[in-house]
This record gives C-alpha cells, sequence and structure tokens, in this order.
C-alpha cells in the first residue's frame, strides 16, 4: 500500500477533498448528528463520481490510440478507480456507525 502513494499514483486532490468530507462528518457527529448520515452519503456519491470523472480521460486515451495501449496503464487507472470508491464506502460506513452509536 506504501508504493500507491510513493509513487504518485494517488491523486492528491481527492485525498484532500476526502479529509475534509471526514472532518465535516466529525463536525457533525458533535453538533448536528442529524445530518452525518447524509454527509456520509454525499461523501460516497463524492468519491463515485470522482472515480468516473478520472476514469474518462483513461478511456479517452485508449480510444485515441486504437487499443495499443500496455495493459498496466489500464490497470493502474482500474486501481485508482477501485481505490476512490473504497475510500467512499469507508465514509459511509463510518457515517452508519456513527449514527448507529447515536441511537443507543
Amino acid at each position: 500500500m506504501s508504493d500507491f502513494f510513493q509513487n504518485h499514483d494517488f491523486p492528491t486532490l481527492f485525498f484532500v477533498l476526502v479529509v475534509v468530507i471526514f472532518f465535516v462528518m466529525l463536525y457533525c457527529f458533535f453538533r448536528k448528528p442529524e445530518k452525518i448520515k447524509e454527509i456520509g452519503s454525499f461523501g460516497l456519491a463524492f468519491c463515485v463520481a470522482y472515480s468516473l470523472y478520472g476514469f474518462i480521460p483513461a478511456l479517452g486515451a485508449l480510444e485515441a490510440s486504437n487499443g495499443d495501449v500496455a495493459p498496466y496503464l489500464i490497470y493502474s487507472a482500474l486501481k485508482i478507480m477501485v481505490f476512490q470508491i473504497l475510500c467512499g464506502l469507508v465514509l459511509y460506513l463510518i457515517s452508519t456507525l456513527a449514527k448507529i452509536a447515536m441511537k443507543h
């Protein structure tokens, strides 16, 4: 996992925005607990949309090259896409667990 960050494959802006969403969720946990589920859902939707937005240029490059692209480039784009969606699922899971914890 550390090589993922060291190879600069990880989109830094995405990571900053995910951390901001996490801190907004943390703020909502203590100040506005009724909104935490919506923030988690937004985090999931944001991560899925961001990953698809980043995958579109990769598909455009594949189309422009008439399929003459090294497979590792496609796998690298898929790896980043799956990691971004996983970050969104973690945000959603945290918000769901926080909502359950607040009910008890």
